[in-house]
């Protein structure tokens, strides 16, 4: 399986991912319900430079995601999909509406 594109933010590197007005506090990875540290892998892991685009300032270092980051979290989304098909069509439905809801209450946030 070929991953394209796919960036996590090194821990160590966390302090340096800034914009000015935000700045990343916690992992960028995301499995079996919230964010987790990268997984250490097998070193092939490599490093990319992310721009500001408007200014050309580096803004922070990723950590690209490597094939046992990949495979947890395909891992992670098939356990969450047993669960999840398990669910009845109301029970999903009041989930998804839930979801809306949170998103309009704090959609300014998450424009951000």
């Amino acid at each position: 399986m070929e991953i394209l594109s796919t960036r996590l933010i090194s821990p160590s590197l966390l302090r340096a991912a800034t914009t000015g007005a935000f700045q990343l506090k916690e992992p960028l990875n995301y499995r079996h319900g919230g964010r987790v540290q990268p997984a250490k892998g097998d070193g092939d892991s490599r490093i990319e430079k992310v721009y500001e685009p408007a200014t050309g300032r580096m803004i922070c270092d990723f950590v690209c995601s490597n094939q046992e980051e990949v495979d947890l979290a395909v891992q992670s989304a098939k356990e969450a999909y047993r669960s999840w098909s398990r669910l009845s069509g109301s029970e999903r439905g009041r989930i998804l509406l839930e979801a809306a809801r949170l998103i309009r209450v704090r959609g300014i946030y998450l424009a951000f």
